[in-house]
């Protein structure tokens, strides 16, 4: 009966990881190349998701197709942990990512294809601003204090950063990419490698895009 019960709560993760992730490439115009290199647990899928919203909601703009959805939303958890379903590995090339094992810099643009806020949640309680729909403080690389620029001008230039994103995730929802079949389902592989320090972050925007997921 247990087992029973595991299986079925298994397909069910399953399912919803792949209609999540289906929805994220044929709505907002997600890179599905790299939801599959990434392998992002069902979590991360649904932080990508509300906080691509955010994202949005920051430039006054909507997904591609216009859609909403009812608050508070499904934001998952920004960060792989091994009790969210997680479909199979991440790729060879995911894992040699330094973001891709670096704390907080999940999700960024080319892990996604999507615009995404440069932000993560302090706290689960802090995770109500991305149920909420709405992000509005700095991003996180220029909180440190070190940035030249003043608040007005480091949230243009990342409003533009945004917008940039915005309209790539656009012009590949018009290509009409879609998301494969369910894939077999294998043993959840959780988070690869111990992680490293964020003392060295770098402003997210300009991490090379790396095209091989």
């Amino acid at each position: 009966m247990n087992d029973v019960r595991q299986t079925g709560a298994w397909d069910d993760a399953a399912s919803r990881w792949h209609e999540d992730a289906r929805h994220l490439v044929q709505a907002h115009g997600a890179d599905p190349d790299c939801l599959i290199g990434y392998a992002h647990t069902l979590e991360q899928l649904r932080f990508a998701h509300a906080d691509t919203h955010a994202a949005l909601a920051r430039i006054g703009a909507r997904p591609p197709d216009g859609h909403s959805h009812p608050l508070p939303m499904n934001a998952g958890w920004h960060e792989p942990r091994p009790s969210s379903y997680r479909p199979f590995p991440p790729s060879a090339t995911a894992q040699r990512d330094p973001f891709f094992s670096t704390p907080r810099s999940f999700p960024l643009p080319f892990q996604t294809g999507l615009p995404q806020t440069g932000n993560h949640p302090r706290s689960e309680a802090d995770l109500a601003n991305w149920t909420s729909g709405q992000v509005n403080r700095l991003p996180e690389w220029a909180e440190d204090g070190r940035s030249q620029q003043t608040p007005a001008e480091i949230i243009a230039g990342h409003n533009e950063w945004i917008r940039h994103h915005a309209d790539a995730a656009a012009a590949r929802r018009l290509a009409g990419l879609d998301f494969p079949a369910p894939a077999q389902s294998l043993p959840s592989a959780g988070p690869v490698g111990s992680g490293v320090g964020w003392a060295n972050r770098r402003d997210p925007r300009t991490a090379r895009r790396r095209r091989s997921c």
